[in-house]
């Protein structure tokens, strides 16, 4: 991810993305955007690429519950992304772990 400049995240700019916005709403970077709907705001989540069936799948890791599912076709290396938002004013939006699959087992 580019750390410089305005980034828009959608598919079609090779984004796979999830994100919280203003600390309130998760959404998924779609070319629209689109609102997620949880049952609680994740502490961990777990990202699952399958590259040949041309999916990015995001779950909440302490619920084992599914987040979104990107489908798509991949040419080259992926880097799915969540963001927590950015920081405002001297609040950071938030801390969020990243589990490795072997911790789900």
């Amino acid at each position: 991810v580019s750390r410089k400049g305005r980034i828009t995240f959608s598919p079609e700019n090779e984004y796979w993305a999830l994100g919280l916005c203003e600390g309130q709403e998760y959404l998924a970077f779609i070319s629209l955007g689109s609102k997620l709907v949880l049952r609680v705001k994740p502490r961990a989540v777990g990202i699952f690429i399958d590259y040949e069936e041309g999916k990015v799948l995001f779950y909440d890791a302490d619920e084992k519950s599914h987040l979104f599912t990107f489908t798509d076709t991949f040419v080259g290396k992926l880097r799915p992304y969540f963001s927590l938002g950015l920081k405002t004013g001297d609040q950071n939006a938030g801390t969020l772990k990243i589990r490795p699959v072997s911790d789900w087992e």
